[in-house]
């Protein structure tokens, strides 16, 4: 009874996603025939055929996610269980080749994304090469953290006593703060190269801001960014002493100085209001709840579901049914999230122009082809960013004040 209930469940969220995506849909359909508003009419249009586009893409991918997840969950898990050892190799193992079959199955829609929907507008420079390449390297890269993951959990839920979850939610939370660290040195190896933004007017300006708000990191990069995509972007990598500025070379080509200076500032912006500090805790709060949940899910409950027995079994639960509990949670911090850019928005303004900021978001919009409104339940529920227009108003009466 308890599964079909969590079954249920799972179908009850995966229509309601089917529901937001639907009158995304229809939504934006209505906007694109109305006067473009903060874009050009044309870029306006455009933007909300790739919207439309990407949305109907989406639904796709997620019909064929839930049918992979259910034919798994009533056929699949405990058939190819069956080719494996019981010992610890034998099932991180299984895992493994699990992972895999799902990430072979999920490349053809990588593909047609890229070649296929982001060539369509536009809005991609990677070769098929590359593509292959990047996807053979995030295979090993993700089967190695794979590996590592599963083997804590189920070393722990095997070896230890009733507490196990605490241990494993300790060692796997550490090892993915370890990860975050390394990260931006593991991307400019394997993927995307960066190099050091050269003297000049520009560098001079971002470290003087840097040192003006406190922050310390290992220097300010431009990623080759191009050789894959046309978008634009800057971001603030790594934790600790491994903190670098990224930039993207489409930004800073696309981006006056100015504008440049203002986009830092709002990330600067989250770095004073501690907002990695606050997303970090409440991934933590949210991380450990989840595993005192699995880490009291009673065998006969693991059974009922036609999960294998043991330690394989609780993992195997965790995987499927770990949506039911942070979608939970999705529409909270999307709101926080939102909350806090719009704090950040009024640090960059301050340090960088309003007027600045309120420019250099409207280019971002229109060189990525984003569409600026969305359904208001959508945005509620997956937006991690205010739209562009109420941004960019806000802006302008900061701008005036």
């Amino acid at each position: 009874m308890i599964f079909v209930t969590l079954v249920c469940a799972l179908v009850f969220l995966w229509l309601l996603e089917i529901f937001l995506s639907f009158s995304q849909i229809d939504y934006i359909k209505r906007r694109r025939f109305g006067k473009a508003e903060f874009m050009s009419q044309s870029a306006f249009e455009e933007a909300a055929d790739y919207a439309i586009t990407t949305e109907k893409f989406g639904l796709v991918c997620n019909v064929f996610g839930m049918a992979v997840k259910f034919f798994f969950l009533f056929f699949g898990f405990t058939y190819l269980h069956e080719f494996f050892a019981p010992s610890l190799d034998g099932q991180i193992a299984y895992f493994l080749v699990w992972c895999g079959l799902l990430g072979v199955a999920s490349l053809p829609f990588g593909y047609y994304q890229t070649f296929y929907i982001e060539a369509k507008f536009k809005l991609t420079n990677m070769t098929k090469a590359l593509f292959f390449k990047d996807a053979l390297k995030n295979g090993i890269l993700y089967g190695v953290i794979i590996g590592i993951f599963c083997g804590v959990f189920l070393w722990a839920q095997t070896e230890l006593n009733s507490l196990w979850w605490l241990v494993a939610f300790c060692v796997i939370f550490g090892f993915m703060l370890l990860f975050a660290l390394v990260y931006p040195l593991l991307d400019a190896w394997l993927f995307t190269k960066v190099r050091p933004l050269e003297d000049g007017v520009l560098r001079t300006r971002i470290l003087s801001l840097l040192e003006q708000t406190g922050f310390k990191s290992k220097g300010v990069f431009v990623s080759e960014a191009s050789k894959r995509s046309k978008k634009l972007n800057a971001y603030f990598g790594g934790l600790g002493k491994t903190k670098r500025v990224v930039l993207f070379d489409t930004l800073v080509e696309k981006l006056t100085d100015d504008e440049i200076i203002a986009v830092l500032a709002h990330e600067l912006g989250h770095f004073k209001h501690k907002d990695i500090l606050k997303r970090l805790a409440f991934s933590l709060t949210q991380f450990f709840l989840l595993f005192a949940i699995v880490g009291n899910v009673p065998a006969w409950l693991v059974e009922e579901c036609g999960l294998p027995g043991g330690a394989s079994g609780v993992l195997l639960f965790l995987f499927v049914f770990s949506p039911l509990f942070t979608d939970v949670f999705e529409p909270l911090e999307s709101r926080l999230s939102r909350a806090s850019e719009f704090a950040a928005d009024d640090f960059g303004a301050r340090l960088g122009g309003a007027e600045n900021l309120s420019s250099a978001l409207l280019k971002l919009t229109e060189e990525n082809k984003s569409f600026p409104f969305s359904y208001p339940l959508y945005a509620a529920f997956y937006h991690s960013h205010p739209s562009v227009p109420e941004r960019v108003t806000r802006l302008r009466e900061l701008s005036k004040a």
